[in-house]
């Protein structure tokens, strides 16, 4: 179903496998198509929102497209994780402003290379980033994280999803914190928090 779908597995130990999947994310862009990433890199274990993996700015910056962050609730209860079946259930989704990452692209470097080779043309390797090129990279994808959790009903984890596998249902896992949610897309308050409907 996902690959007839048009999904892409990611390989999330990295390498050739990982750079493959988002170099075929900049080729969509390029084409004019739309592309999605799940920033976590996995299904989170335990119901809260954890720490983004740099995919989704490495290929914005690639290709100068703008993030359109998207949140998503109420999935673990429709297709629970290990289940094979689909239960009745609501799931939300907020789509967020649009994030234009381009005025991070001069930082990279003077010859357009950017974290883990990122050029002109793709993810090709062009040899290991720099640490302004990382930091970078990093920034960006903080900031897209940023918007989900300001958006989000769920509790956020300064971690990374894949660091947390026996942490299920636990509250006191290092580096948790817990985020105070907004109001409506960007705070506005005429709009209901999600997670709250019906």
């Amino acid at each position: 179903m996902f690959t007839a779908a048009g999904q892409v597995p990611v390989d999330r130990s990295g390498g050739a496998a990982a750079t493959a999947a988002l170099t075929a994310g900049v080729r969509v862009l390029r084409a004019g198509g739309v592309w999605g990433v799940f920033p976590e890199g996995t299904r989170s274990p335990d119901g809260r929102l954890y720490r983004g993996r740099t995919g989704v700015a490495r290929v914005a910056l690639a290709t100068g497209a703008p993030v359109v962050p998207v949140v998503i609730t109420g999935s673990a209860q429709v297709s629970p994780r290990g289940s094979r079946r689909w239960r009745r259930g609501q799931v939300h989704i907020t789509v967020c402003a649009p994030l234009d990452v381009s005025r991070h692209r001069g930082a990279l470097g003077p010859d357009g290379l950017g974290p883990d080779g990122l050029g002109p043309d793709g993810l090709e390797a062009a040899g290991p980033p720099s640490a302004r090129q990382r930091a970078v990279v990093q920034a960006v994808t903080d900031e897209v994280m940023r918007v989900i959790a300001l958006h989000s009903p769920q509790e956020h984890v300064d971690t990374y999803a894949t660091d947390h596998r026996g942490a299920r249902g636990r509250r006191s896992a290092p580096g948790y914190t817990s985020r105070p949610r907004v109001e409506g897309p960007m705070g506005d308050p005429s709009v209901p928090p999600r997670g709250d409907a019906g």
